[in-house]
Order: C-alpha cells, then sequence, then structure tokens
C-alpha cells in the first residue's frame, strides 16, 4: 500500500464527536467526489464515488450516524486498469434532500446532474470544522507522494472557486498552499515537508505524521552525513592537489637554482613540505614553528650526494663515498657511530636518513624516516620493567646498534633501487638498440636492392643499344 494509502486508511477510522463537524466533512466529500442528480419528477439524489475501499466505509458510516440514512452501495469494476469503483448513493428524494439542505448545499444546485463544487462558509465557522473539512476533501480528492522520495501533498478539484476555498482554509491555518492549473482540474497542493506534516496534524492522521517524522529525520541525517563528507572529500582533494603542486615547483626550484637562494621563511616552507608531502598548510605552519631558527647539517653518504651538497653550499658535517658491497657493513657503522657522537655533543637534536626504499623491480619509493630521537611507541598493556643495568646505560648500547642496522637497511634498499633502476634503463636502452638496428638493416636492404635494380637496368640498356 502506497503512503497515501496508509494515510487514507487511517483518516477513514477518525471520528469526529460533534454533529456539525461530521456534516463539514460529509459536505466536503460530495463536492469533491460526489453528484446531485435530479430525475424526472424533480427528485433529488445523492452519489458519491471513490476507489478507495475504506474511503466508501467511511462515508457510508458517516451517512448513517450523522442522519440516520442507509444508503446504497455500488460495484463498478475496470477490468483493463484492474480497479474498482465504490458508489455510495442516497436515492430517496427525502434523504437526500434532508442531506443537501444540512450541508448547505441545496442553493448552489443550478441543475440536474451537476456536481456541487463550493461549500457555504457556514459550514466551515469553526476551526473543528476546518479540520473536518479538510479531511474530508483529502479522502474525496486527495494524494500524497512518498516522503522517501520527495514531499507533495495535493487535491485536486474540479473549479477554481472550489480550489481558492480549500487555498484559504489552508491559509487560516499557517500553510502557504498553491494552486496550479492541471488540465481540465485545479490542484492545490503543498511543497515542503513542515507544511505537509502540519496538515497531517490538522486531519488528526497522528501515526502517518510520526512515520512522515521519521522518514524526514533520516533523510536529514543522510543529507547532512554526505554534505560533511563531500565537503571533507573535496578538502582532501584541494590539500592533496596543491600539496602536489607545491612539491613540483619546490623541486624545479631546488633543482634548477637551489633553496638556499629563497627568503628566509619560504625556505623553512619548502623544507618543511619536502619532508612532510602530506601535511596540511595549518600542520606546516606548525613544523615552520616548532623547526624555526634550527640549522640543518648533511652527512653524504655517495658521490653524487656530495656534490649536490657542495654545489648548494649545503653545511656539510662528512662525506662518503666509493661505497662496495663488501665494505658497506662497516662504512654503516661508521657513520651510525659518527652520528651518535654529534648526537651526544649535541651537534644534532635530530636525525633523518633520506632514501630510495626498493618496492619491486619496477618500483622504489623516496622515503624521509626519523632516526634520533626515537619515536615513543605506546604499548597495548599497562607493564612495567626492570631494567638490568639502568635504561641510559641499555640506551648507550642499543643506540649505536640500532642505528646501524638502519643506516644499513637504508643504504641495502638504496643500492637496490640504483641496480634496479640501472638494469630497467639498460633494458629499455637494450630494446631501443635493438629496433634501431632493425630499421637500419631493413634501410640497408632496401638501398642495396635498389642499387642492384639499377645497376642490371644499367647493363640491359647498354646491351640493347650495341645490338
Amino acid at each position: 500500500m502506497s503512503f497515501s494509502g496508509k494515510v487514507k486508511e487511517e483518516l477513514s477510522q477518525q471520528w469526529s464527536s460533534a454533529r456539525h463537524c461530521q456534516i463539514a466533512e460529509i459536505a466536503a466529500l460530495i463536492g469533491m467526489c460526489g453528484a446531485v442528480t435530479i430525475n424526472s419528477f424533480n427528485q433529488y439524489g445523492v452519489k458519491i464515488n471513490t476507489e478507495n475501499l475504506a474511503v466508501a466505509r467511511k462515508v457510508f458510516t458517516l451517512i448513517r450516524k450523522t442522519f440516520n440514512i442507509e444508503a446504497d452501495i455500488s460495484i463498478r469494476r475496470n477490468i483493463e486498469k484492474q480497479s474498482a469503483v465504490y458508489s455510495v448513493m442516497i436515492v430517496r428524494h427525502e434523504d437526500a434532500l434532508r442531506v443537501l439542505q444540512a450541508a448547505k448545499l441545496l442553493e448552489e444546485h443550478r441543475g440536474g446532474f451537476e456536481e456541487f463544487h463550493i461549500v457555504s462558509p457556514l459550514i466551515v465557522q469553526q476551526p473543528c470544522c476546518r479540520r473536518a473539512f479538510l479531511r474530508g476533501a483529502f479522502l474525496g480528492a486527495g494524494s500524497m507522494s512518498d516522503p522517501n522520495k520527495s514531499y507533495h501533498f495535493e487535491i485536486v478539484c474540479d473549479s477554481d472557486v472550489m480550489a481558492k476555498q480549500i487555498q484559504r482554509l489552508m491559509c487560516d491555518f499557517s500553510m502557504d498552499a498553491k494552486i496550479v492549473r492541471r488540465k481540465k482540474s485545479y490542484v492545490v497542493y503543498l511543497k515542503e515537508g513542515d507544511q505537509i506534516a502540519d496538515i497531517l496534524n490538522i486531519m488528526e492522521a497522528h501515526v502517518s505524521l510520526m512515520e512522515l517524522e521519521n522518514i524526514r529525520i533520516l533523510k536529514d541525517m543522510r543529507n547532512t552525513v554526505n554534505r560533511k563528507v563531500n565537503c571533507e572529500t573535496a578538502n582532501i582533494n584541494k590539500t592533496v592537489s596543491a600539496a602536489v603542486k607545491q612539491l613540483e615547483d619546490i623541486t624545479y626550484l631546488r633543482d634548477n637554482m637551489g633553496l638556499e637562494k629563497l627568503a628566509e621563511g619560504l625556505r623553512e616552507v619548502a623544507y618543511a613540505r619536502l619532508s612532510h608531502p602530506d601535511a596540511t598548510l595549518k600542520e606546516l605552519e606548525k613544523i615552520r614553528k616548532a623547526n624555526s631558527g634550527k640549522e640543518v647539517s648533511v652527512i653524504a653518504i655517495g658521490k653524487k650526494a656530495r656534490d649536490y651538497c657542495t654545489k648548494r653550499n649545503y653545511d656539510l658535517k662528512a662525506s662518503y663515498v666509493q661505497l662496495v658491497p663488501e665494505t658497506m657493513g662497516k662504512k654503516a657503522q661508521e657513520i651510525s657511530e659518527n652520528i651518535v657522537d654529534y648526537y651526544y655533543e649535541n651537534i644534532f637534536d635530530e636525525v633523518y636518513v633520506i632514501y630510495n626504499k626498493f618496492i619491486s623491480a619496477l618500483r622504489s619509493d623516496l622515503t624521509v624516516k626519523k632516526l634520533i630521537p626515537i619515536e615513543r611507541v605506546e604499548a597495548k598493556e599497562n607493564t612495567s620493567y626492570i631494567f638490568e643495568p639502568d635504561a641510559e646505560t641499555i640506551l648507550s648500547a642499543l643506540l649505536p646498534k640500532y642505528l646501524n642496522v638502519e643506516i644499513y637497511q637504508a643504504l641495502l634498499n638504496n643500492a637496490a633501487s640504483e641496480h634496479s633502476a640501472r638494469k630497467n634503463s639498460m633494458k629499455n636502452a637494450t630494446e631501443n638498440a635493438e629496433e634501431m638496428m632493425t630499421m637500419l638493416n631493413l634501410k640497408y636492404n632496401r638501398e642495396r636492392q635498389a642499387a642492384i635494380t639499377q645497376e642490371i637496368t644499367e647493363i640491359v640498356g647498354g646491351a640493347a643499344a650495341l645490338n
């Protein structure tokens, strides 16, 4: 069952205790989906048509409770549409006349077989009667869309006069109802969720109102979450794009003119960006302030690193060249011991190693790793340890070994990345050379064949001339 059907079923079970409210609801039903007829003997009849069984039952019971009249019911089925039309009829002239007079509809009638499109203002004088009238109008010709998809409430009227009357009644309850022409009908509608909730409350459809509010809360929460996620995603994308562009610009400046030629503030930001490529601008500012005023010294490992730092006038504390696999372990130990000495002499307060981390034969990533001070790792369990000897002695013994292992690992990764890059370069160069040789051989064979063909042509031509 649709949401509109649920609302009508709930409203069909709502009964007004006052008789004037019941008359107002009957007047709305007759005006929206009813017709008044006059036979050849000038006798009145009332007929109310609906496709909703609950509404038909409500009309039948309402007429009986209000006027003590037993109405007739007929059913007409549409095989093509697979639907049924229920007709509640008041056949007796006296009964129809009594209903029409009570609903103040008799004076509005203008001829036989005409529908009533307006209700007397006397019927809807009190607020409770206006509520009952709107409930009857919705039961007769109203509908609602599924609130999970959209918010739409409407009542379809056959005349502009009736549409304006319903609009005025809604406006009495502080609702901004609109009217639109749809083919030959006039539609009074509401589009806002708050106003639809108000009209359900006015018609006393409280269960449907709670269901609507639950759906609105879920939709609002979902929309809020989606907005936040979209904003965060957009901010992350902007941050990453800006960081990538900044890295490209900083790398270009570093390779072509050197970062030392920049102003002090720009130079600090550039170094901070190179060290933290994923950081935001606020994080970079914190890093810059934390490292402001600190000097940077370099220990170059390899000839290229030494030449690079010398060319840019970096503070070069030491350099190590001609690294071979046989002596790489000893060099790593020597480097680690020097770093420990610098650290204990307060020359270095922080030490970072920059190297190419070997990932695969086709990939290596530039890695920046902090060696000193060692970052604290929070234990999963709060366990106390007893050190023998004391912690300072253990640290003095383990720190050089730790640095030796880390530096040796960095050297091995860098060497493996270098060999892999050289292998890939040589492979590409070999493939290019083979392709070039193939093209040159093909060109040579073509030129040779052309020369042979020309020589044969000249010989044949000369022999023909002698004959």
